[in-house]
């Protein structure tokens, strides 16, 4: 879940700064969210999959 929502960010944010509709920060805020989500999801030890 946490691959899924972090590429659909990030393709947002590459498309959104493509087209010139927001500036090349997106992919910096981007980015962030993706390591604060894995920060959060990854270091789980009590969760068994």
């Amino acid at each position: 879940m946490l691959l899924a929502c972090s590429t659909l960010m990030l393709f947002i944010a590459f498309a959104l700064v493509g087209t010139g509709v927001w500036g090349s920060a997106a992919i910096a805020y981007a980015l962030l969210g993706v390591v604060l989500m894995a920060a959060v999801l990854l270091p789980a030890p009590w969760r068994r999959y």
